[in-house]
C-alpha cells in the first residue's frame, strides 16, 4: 500500500514538472504580463547635433511615424511635427525664426496602443525626462536603458545634496571679517600708546582683509557658475574652447588685488616684527 502511494506522488509530481516546463525560467504566475514603467529625470546633460539624432533613432525605432509627436515651445507659440528635423524647420520660417534659430526644448512622445507601448522623452529646458511603459517589460527595460545610456553619455546625473565647494566658498568670504576684527587690536594699542609700527601692522591687515574679500567674492561667484553651468541642460551643445590657467586666467583687477595682498602680507610680516 506504502509503495503505491510513493509511486503515484512521484507520477503526479512529474506531471506537474512536464506540464510546466514551457514557462520554466520566468518568475511570474501563469497567465501573468511582464509590464513595466520606468521613468528618470538627469541633470547636466549637453546634448550635441549628434546624439539628439540617437536620441530619436532609439526613441522612434518600431513605432508607427503617424504615432510619433515631436514639440516644442518657440517665441510664445507650440510647434508640433513628426520628426525633429521638420520641427527644426518649423521654427526657422518666418516671421517667428531665423535661419539660426532652434528650439531650447524638444518633446517627443510615441505611442502603440495595440501593443501597450508608450514613450516619453522631453529634453530641456531645465532637465532630460525619460519614460517607457510597455506590456512587454522587456522592451520597456530594453529601450530605457539605451535611452538612459545616450543622456549619461551626454554627462547627465543628479547634482550632489552636499556641495563641498560651497562650505569653503561662505568660508572664503568671512575670513575678511576675521581679519579686519583681528586688525583692531594693534590699531587700538597703538592708540594707547602711539606706535608707527603698530598703526602700520593694523593697517596693512585691513588692507589684506579688503582684497582678500574683494578676491573671495570673484572667486565665489566664479564657482557658482561652474557648478551653474555643469548641471545646466543644453539642447545643441558645441564644446567650449579649453580655459586659460593660471596668472592668464586673471582679470586686470583680480591682478592688482593678488599684488595688494601679496605685498600687505609682506608688510604685516615687517610691522609685527619691528612692533615686537
Amino acid at each position: 500500500m506504502g509503495d503505491s502511494l510513493l509511486r503515484t506522488y512521484a507520477c503526479v509530481i512529474l506531471f506537474g514538472m512536464t506540464t510546466s516546463a514551457p514557462g520554466q525560467g520566468s518568475s511570474l504566475p501563469p497567465g501573468a504580463r511582464d509590464t513595466a514603467d520606468l521613468s528618470t529625470s538627469l541633470h547636466g546633460c549637453k546634448i550635441t547635433e549628434v546624439s539628439l539624432a540617437q536620441l530619436e533613432a532609439i526613441a522612434v525605432e518600431g513605432f508607427d511615424p503617424t504615432h510619433i509627436r515631436v514639440s516644442t515651445e518657440f517665441h510664445d507659440r507650440s510647434f508640433q511635427r513628426r520628426s525633429i528635423a521638420d520641427l527644426e524647420q518649423a521654427v526657422r520660417e518666418p516671421p517667428y525664426g531665423a535661419a539660426d534659430a532652434r528650439p531650447s526644448s524638444i518633446r517627443l512622445t510615441a505611442l502603440d496602443h495595440t501593443g501597450g507601448r508608450h514613450l516619453w522623452l522631453n529634453l530641456g529646458p531645465n532637465t532630460c525626462r525619460v519614460s517607457v511603459s510597455a506590456e512587454d517589460g522587456t522592451w520597456a527595460r530594453g529601450r530605457f536603458e539605451h535611452l538612459n545610456q545616450v543622456l549619461v553619455g551626454c554627462g547627465g546625473g543628479s547634482p550632489p545634496r552636499f556641495v563641498a565647494g560651497r562650505w569653503a566658498w561662505r568660508v572664503a568670504l568671512r575670513i575678511p571679517t576675521l581679519i579686519v576684527a583681528v586688525a583692531m587690536i594693534p590699531l587700538l594699542i597703538s592708540i594707547r600708546s602711539p606706535s608707527a609700527w603698530l598703526l602700520g601692522l593694523g593697517i596693512s591687515i585691513q588692507v589684506c582683509g579688503v582684497a582678500w574679500g574683494w578676491l573671495g567674492g570673484r572667486w565665489a561667484a566664479a564657482r557658482r557658475r561652474d557648478f551653474d553651468e555643469r548641471w545646466a541642460t543644453r539642447l545643441y551643445h558645441v564644446s567650449a574652447p579649453p580655459r586659460l590657467r593660471g596668472w592668464a586666467a586673471f582679470t586686470p583687477a583680480e591682478r592688482a588685488n593678488w599684488v595688494v595682498l601679496a605685498l600687505t602680507l609682506v608688510a604685516m610680516v615687517v610691522f609685527g616684527v619691528l612692533a615686537l
